[in-house]
């Protein structure tokens, strides 16, 4: 089938496969990306995978007390381990733990509901692939206009559920009314879901919790709700929403046909949950003792009153079909209940200790059930943490290659600022002393200037201060000469100063040179590691291969001698045999 580029209708697409009995895997994408599969043989449908909260078999099994969390835990891990590739169902199955006819019954309904999901996608673009499979579930291939059908179907019995339970996000709560019926018959699947009902949970978490699709917890919900046993979170339940439905349905009171008809209807709902007509559903209508608002039939074309009980859309006709005129009223059923009293107040008992033993048991259950998922979670948890660990580890090794690139670069750039930086200061420091030491030469062509006129001066004066000018002349010039001493020693102290600065950047970059050709050869040393291990690993492959092949050869050979030697036998028995039956021919 080729793509489309514009949406298409879901069912036209299946019909048209499963007319053409095609064999292959159908891809359909959403505008927003999201894919689903379906899987087809023949034209018939084995599988589907559609994006959403689906049920769980596991937690369903469990639910039901069908399974045990370790046979559970033991099959999760042959299927890690032994069987790797097989679904859970037909290992299941395998493992002798439940019966075939119950895991076809949940695959059956998976995929009914998958399919019911699917017919309300907008689909952009699909794609056939011819040929292509998947592992086939326990259950076997169903009719694409089964599918359809019970889709519809489906669709019509969810709308008409939908007013009294609020939808997928409706909460059930435990009811506190006193109508609630003692003589309830409850079902497996009816506790698993009652023991779960907390006031947060919605019916779509219920579902996930009981391993039910959101359409059999709606059932369920229903019948519950039925039984006076739940109520709906901010939504009228019970005889309220009863008159509610009532009296939305039409402004006049029904007449028998119009109450007849709308029992019959939802009792057909009831009585067909799980859409299949060879597999029995787990949430067959349950026998109901109670009919805390049956009431004798009105009389036909009479009006009802607003105070009187009618029967609830949610409780299936008895089996036995009767006129609504004969249904026993209220007085009559409390009337016949008087002389069991006592049976009934120890059938309560008995049925209370029941459901405590069973309310404990399903917590046990779901107590192991949450620590094997928790198990599991943890190890796909930890498969996940290694892989990031992994690719956080190369992210940082090549994050850490870049940083020594990018260090390396720095520090041949911070180096080559040092040397010109040193060679500047050098120069600078080279021209100050020049500075210096021509303001000293001025300093002492000025001071000897001063000291000629001085000494001029002096000389005008010699014959009266003789004495005094001879010793202020040889202070004078011991002075002289310890300054020109000091201005010598500042000269070559500078000078000292700038040579071991050169001197301390050449040394530097002799360092930097030295331990940037150790980094070099280290990685020329590795390298040449790599490439001897390289070769060695080439040379042991070349050598395990010509070992191969050598014995291959001598094995060859070994076979051509032995065909040789066994032709060669086998032709002297033939020449043999042909000289005994000559000789006997001859004899004879």
């Amino acid at each position: 089938m080729p793509d489309v580029g514009f949406p298409v209708r879901v069912d036209n697409v299946l019909l048209e496969l499963a007319s053409q009995r095609a064999t292959g895997c159908l891809t359909l994408t959403e505008p927003e990306g999201e894919q689903s599969s379906v899987w087809f043989r023949d034209g018939l449908v084995y599988a589907v995978s559609v994006p959403g909260r689906r049920p769980l078999l596991g937690v369903r099994l469990m639910s039901s007390g069908a399974l045990t969390p370790e046979a559970l835990a033991e099959a999760l891990e042959v299927q890690r381990t032994e069987l790797q590739g097989w679904r859970l169902g037909e290992l299941l199955v395998h493992l002798q733990f439940v019966d075939r006819a119950v895991v076809e019954s949940f695959v059956t309904e998976q995929v009914r509901d998958q399919v019911a999901d699917l017919l309300h996608w907008e689909i952009a673009e699909s794609k056939f692939r011819n040929g292509k499979r998947t592992r086939q579930d326990v259950a076997p291939p169903i009719e694409v206009t089964d599918l359809l059908s019970l889709a519809g179907e489906r669709d019509a019995r969810w709308a008409e559920i939908v007013p009294f339970i609020g939808g997928a996000d409706g909460v059930p709560v435990l009811s506190t009314s006193s109508d609630a019926a003692s003589d309830v018959v409850l079902g497996p699947y009816d506790w698993a879901l009652l023991c779960k009902v907390d006031g947060a949970r919605t019916i779509a978490d219920l579902a996930d919790d009981c391993g039910f699709t959101v359409f059999e917890a709606g059932m369920v919900v229903v019948g519950l709700l039925d039984a006076g046993l739940v109520e709906i979170e901010n939504l009228a339940s019970g005889p309220e929403a009863v008159e509610m439905w009532i009296e939305d349905s039409d402004d006049d009171a029904p007449t028998d046909e119009e109450v007849g008809d709308a029992v019959a209807k939802v009792a057909a709902a009831l009585n067909d949950i799980n859409l299949g007509p060879t597999v029995a559903s787990p949430f067959s209508p349950r026998p109901v003792v109670h009919d805390v608002y049956a009431a004798p039939a009105p009389a036909t074309g009479s009006s009802t009153t607003d105070d009187t009980p009618r029967r609830s859309p949610f409780v299936a006709e008895p089996v036995v079909e009767e006129a609504l005129a004969d249904v026993v009223s209220l007085a009559d059923e409390r009337e016949a209940r008087d002389g069991a009293e006592a049976e009934r107040i120890e059938n309560g008992r008995l049925e209370a200790e029941r459901a405590e033993a069973e309310l404990i048991e399903n917590q046990r259950i779901e107590a192991e059930r949450v620590e094997a998922e928790r198990v599991e979670a943890e190890r796909v948890e930890n498969e996940r943490v290694e892989n990031e660990r992994l690719e956080a580890e190369r992210v940082e090794n090549e994050r850490l290659e870049a940083e020594r690139v990018e260090a390396e670069r720095v520090e041949n750039e911070r180096l080559e600022t040092e040397r010109t930086n040193a060679e500047r200061v050098a120069a600078e420091e080279a021209a100050r002393v020049e500075d210096a030491w021509a303001v000293a030469e001025r300093l002492a062509a000025q001071q000897a200037e001063n000291a000629r006129l001085e000494h001029e001066r002096l000389e005008a004066e010699r014959l009266e201060r003789m004495a005094a000018d001879a010793a202020a002349r040889a202070e004078a010039e011991r002075r002289e000469q310890e300054r020109l001493a000091a201005l010598e020693a500042a000269r070559i102290e500078a000078e000292r100063l700038a040579a071991e600065e050169a001197e301390r950047i050449e040394a530097e970059r002799i360092e930097a040179e030295r331990i940037e050709a150790e980094r070099v050869e280290a990685e020329r040393i590795e390298a040449e590691r790599i490439e001897a291990e390289r070769v060695e690993a080439e040379r042991v492959e070349a050598e395990r291969i010509e070992n191969e092949r050598i014995e291959a050869e001598r094995i060859e050979n070994e076979r051509i001698e032995n065909e040789r030697v066994e032709n060669e036998r086998l032709e002297a028995e033939r020449v043999e045999n042909e000289r005994l039956e000559a000789e006997r021919v001859e004899a004879e």
